[in-house]
């Protein structure tokens, strides 16, 4: 499994986009990459360097 790294904006901007996509598009990125759009509900602790 390859590993990701996001800043906090980036983030924002992609939870930005999700809640801009109604019912019908969400169901079909599900369809295409499962579980990824969980990620971005999930909480980020940005202070702790990896």
């Amino acid at each position: 499994m390859e590993k990701v790294f996001l800043d906090k904006k980036s983030l924002q901007e992609l939870k930005e986009i999700w809640d801009q996509w109604n019912d019908k598009v969400r169901q079909l990125f599900y369809s295409n990459y499962g579980d990824l759009p969980y990620l971005l509900d999930m909480k980020i602790q940005v202070d702790r360097a990896y």
